[in-house]
């Protein structure tokens, strides 16, 4: 009897491990949006310049092709 209540507080503290390692993912997860969403400016316009100034027109972006006509 007491050999099955070891096993089952194992389990109940993998579980709780488990639950604890996932809320911190979450978190860390949810972290690493908020941070993205706040610099998107700063990060996706240095991009924008360079595609920009090497291919001399305005609506230009760093993902259209070079070389074709889009329309």
């Amino acid at each position: 009897m007491r050999a099955l209540l070891g096993l089952i507080a194992a389990t109940m503290a993998l579980v709780a491990f488990i639950i604890v390692v996932l809320a911190a993912l979450s978190g860390l997860a949810v972290v690493i949006g908020v941070l993205a969403y706040l610099k998107r400016d700063q990060w996706t316009k240095p991009a924008y310049r360079w595609a920009r100034a090497t291919s001399g027109r305005w609506n230009v972006t760093p993902w259209t092709p070079t070389g074709k006509t889009v329309s």
